[in-house]
């Protein structure tokens, strides 16, 4: 008996070991689009856009915008940016929108209908860590870039309606080496990553998923990130039950048969 228990946690042992690692952040899909930027020498969204910024493609992993990421409700924001301090400069005033001489994060907008601009955006407070989801429509209004007019909008400024119980909170972290690379990112550069959940926009509009395109860029406008996920179609949600149920039937077919 303890012969065959030892066999038994031995064969668990090898097969946990042959498993791949499981990572503490788990980012889900990559829904990076196209950012509508055409300055410098790479104007769309590709590998090349792990290090390197739109405006005028120097490659500097502290202005990078990287990449967007959908697990379940969870968005996240992937950069070597760091999101939630302010990045002092010496750059002429024309990049700097409030004149304080420093560059900081904007606001990340949501679009979920598609045909009239963003109808939501969580108006974050990037050093306390919290945010909060406001509806917005054709009165509200937001502070945009001084340069780069393909960055905007940065950030929300007045006139939106508050959503009820939509605040929350979040941290700013890292990815490890491992991380990084399995998402596709360069594994040596310092990937900083913060997350929104979107269930507070969901119960808002009464659906249980929808399609969306999100925005954030930073004050200078230097990089901008889009991403965008569609609601799945009616018919390949039929078609997908249709398969499940197909496979179940066959599997319960197939133990009736050994019995």
């Amino acid at each position: 008996m303890k012969k065959t228990m030892f066999i038994a946690v031995l064969a668990l042992g090898l097969v946990l070991m042959s498993m791949p690692a499981a990572f503490a952040i788990e980012l889900g899909t990559n829904i990076t689009i196209y950012d509508g930027s055409t300055y410098g020498t790479n104007s769309w969204y590709g590998t090349q856009e792990d290090n390197e910024v739109e405006w005028q493609s120097v490659a500097n992993q502290s202005w990078d915008l990287e990449g967007m990421f959908l697990k379940g409700t969870t968005l996240s924001l992937v950069g070597g940016w760091d999101f939630t301090n302010e990045t002092l400069h010496s750059a002429p005033s024309q990049y700097d929108r409030d004149g304080d001489k420093y560059y900081t994060s904007g606001d990340v907008f949501i679009d979920v209908d598609g045909v009239s601009g963003y109808d939501e955006v969580f108006d974050v407070a990037w050093a306390d860590g919290n945010y909060t989801l406001y509806k917005l429509d054709a009165d509200s209004k937001y502070l945009t870039t001084t340069y780069v007019n393909e960055s905007n909008p940065w950030k929300y400024l007045s006139d939106g309606d508050i959503v009820t119980n939509a605040s929350g909170s979040f941290s700013m972290v890292q990815l490890t080496v491992a991380e990084a690379e399995a998402v596709g990112l360069e594994g040596s550069d310092t990937h900083n990553v913060v997350s929104f959940d979107l269930l507070p926009i969901l119960n808002d509009l009464g659906v249980s998923k929808t399609g969306f395109t999100a925005h954030f860029t930073m004050e200078c406008g230097n990089d901008n990130l889009m991403g965008a996920a569609p609601v799945p179609e009616p018919q390949t949600l039929l078609l997908m039950g249709i398969g499940l149920l197909g496979l179940a039937f066959i599997g319960r077919k197939k133990l009736g048969d050994r019995s």
